[in-house]
């Protein structure tokens, strides 16, 4: 696991993002979102929002693989 602060984290493609950079379209800074979800487990809104970026189009994206808080 990469901790949530690792600069490697900004190489997981999600949706909209690969090799370190925004495709187009809206995009959503995944390892931001992913330190307010460690803050705050319980905001399913923002899980919610969060989800299509990470598991979507039949796939899994290397962004939606654990990372822990440090």
């Amino acid at each position: 696991m990469l901790p949530l602060d690792d600069p490697r984290g900004l190489e997981l493609d999600h949706r909209h993002w690969s090799n370190g950079r925004p495709l187009g379209g809206e995009v959503v800074f995944v390892p931001h979102e992913q330190r307010w979800i460690a803050e705050d487990p319980q905001d399913a809104k923002r899980f919610d929002d969060l989800w299509p970026y990470l598991c979507s189009e039949g796939t899994a994206w290397p962004a939606a693989y654990p990372r822990c808080h440090t």
